[in-house]
C-alpha cells in the first residue's frame, strides 16, 4: 500500500495513515511541566515545503533521550503517526490550529539528501531600532544577529547563571543579549568558544529589558538557532565580512553600553505628556515624556545610594559591601547624583 504524503495543513485529528516531509526548525531546552506529575518535555518547531509550521512535543526522559539521538536540527524527516490534537490558542505558533506529540511508535525517518534546503518558513525578525518600543513589556520578538563579543563578567558579580553576548545586525547597532540558565550553559558556552567564526543566531521569543540601558534576554518560551539555513543569515554573514572594521570600531567604543547610542533623542511625534504617560504606563511600561522637573516638598537631596554595578537604588550606607538584590553583583554601595528614581 502506497503512503499518503500530505502537507502539514492537511493533517487534523481525523486524518489517518499520513506522512509529512518536515524540516526541524527549532529545538527547545528540556522543561518540566508545571502541573500534575511534572513530566519533563522538549518542544520542536517543524515546517514543510509550504512553510506551514507546527509545534511538536516529546514527553518523558526516556523518549527525550531516544529522539535526541535520532533528530538533528535543520534536517528533513518523514514524520508519520504523531498524535494530533487541537492547539491551545494561548500557545499556538502559527495559523495551523493543531499540535503534534512525537511518542513511542511515531515514525521519524531521515529524508535522503546530503544537505537540507534553506528553511521554507518565514521567521518574522524585529529591527533593533524598534526594540526600545516594547521595553519592559510582555511583547516577545525574534531577532537575528552575528555574535561579535562576549562581555567579561564584572568583578564581584555572582551571576553565574547568565552570559552576556554582544550581537549586531546590518543596522550596525550592537546590543547586549543576556542568556539565562541552560541557554548560558549550552548555547552561550558554544558561542563563546567559537567566537572567531562569526556565528549567526536567530533568537526566538526574546524579551526587551532596560537592564544595561537597553538589552534583550532569553525567555523559557524561546530558542536559539545557531547558523540556521536561511537566506537572511547568508546575507548577514556577507554584510559582516564587508563591514567588519566598522563593527570592530563600535565594539571598541562600547556603544552597547552607551545611553546616547541605545536611547537617542526621540522624534517629536514619540513624546507624550506626563498625563498621557500615567494613563498608559500599565500597558506601555516605558515612554518619552515632556515635563518640568522639580523637587517634592521637603525633598532636598540631590544624590542617592546605589549598586556599583547596575546603579539601581539601595537603601544602604556608602561603602557597605553588599549583594545587590537587583543584579546579584557583590560590591560597595556608592553615591549617585540625581533624583532617586532608579
Amino acid at each position: 500500500m502506497s503512503r499518503k504524503y500530505l502537507q502539514i495543513k492537511d493533517v487534523d485529528i481525523n486524518t489517518e495513515g499520513w506522512t509529512v516531509i518536515t524540516q526541524f526548525v527549532e529545538k527547545s531546552h528540556v522543561q518540566i511541566g508545571r502541573y500534575g506529575k511534572r513530566v519533563p518535555y522538549r518542544k520542536y518547531v517543524l515546517t514543510d515545503s509550504e512553510g506551514t509550521i507546527v509545534s511538536a512535543t516529546v514527553y518523558g526522559t526516556a523518549q527525550i533521550e531516544f529522539w535526541d539521538e535520532r533528530i538533528i536540527q535543520y534536517k528533513r524527516y518523514y514524520v508519520s503517526g504523531a498524535r494530533v490534537q487541537p492547539a491551545n490558542p494561548q500557545y499556538q505558533i502559527g495559523d495551523y490550529p493543531f499540535t503534534w506529540t512525537i511518542q513511542k511508535g511515531t515514525l521519524v525517518e531521515p529524508y535522503p539528501e546530503k544537505l537540507p534546503p534553506q528553511l521554507p518558513c518565514k521567521i518574522q525578525l524585529q529591527e533593533y531600532s524598534k526594540l526600545k518600543e516594547s521595553a519592559e513589556t510582555d511583547i516577545l520578538h525574534n531577532v537575528m544577529g552575528i555574535v561579535v563579543h562576549v562581555v567579561p563578567r564584572k568583578e564581584g558579580s555572582s551571576k553565574s547563571n547568565t552570559k552576556d553576548l554582544v550581537i549586531v545586525n546590518a543596522e550596525n547597532r550592537p546590543i547586549i543579549f543576556t542568556l539565562w540558565n541552560e541557554f548560558a550553559k549550552e548555547e552561550g558556552q558554544q558561542l563563546a568558544n567559537t567566537l572567531p567564526t562569526g556565528n549567526i543566531i536567530v533568537a526566538t521569543r526574546v524579551r526587551v529589558t532596560t537592564f544595561n540601558l537597553l538589552s534583550i534576554s532569553t525567555t523559557p518560551l524561546g530558542t536559539i538557532m545557531i547558523n540556521p539555513p536561511m537566506a537572511e543569515a547568508v546575507a548577514l554573514k556577507q554584510w559582516y565580512i564587508d563591514h567588519k572594521e566598522e563593527v570592530n570600531q563600535q565594539l571598541k567604543l562600547k556603544v552597547y553600553e552607551s545611553a546616547e547610542f541605545l536611547l537617542p533623542p526621540p522624534n517629536e511625534s514619540d513624546i507624550i505628556s506626563v498625563c498621557s504617560a500615567l494613563k498608559n504606563l500599565h500597558i506601555l511600561k516605558t515612554a518619552w515624556v515632556r515635563g518640568k522637573a522639580g523637587l517634592a516638598y521637603g525633598q532636598t537631596s540631590y544624590w542617592f545610594t546605589a549598586c556599583h554595578n547596575c546603579k539601581k537604588t539601595l537603601r544602604a550606607q556608602i561603602g557597605w559591601m553588599v549583594t545587590c538584590p537587583h543584579c546579584n553583583a557583590e560590591g560597595p554601595v556608592e553615591p549617585r547624583y540625581g533624583d532617586n528614581q532608579m
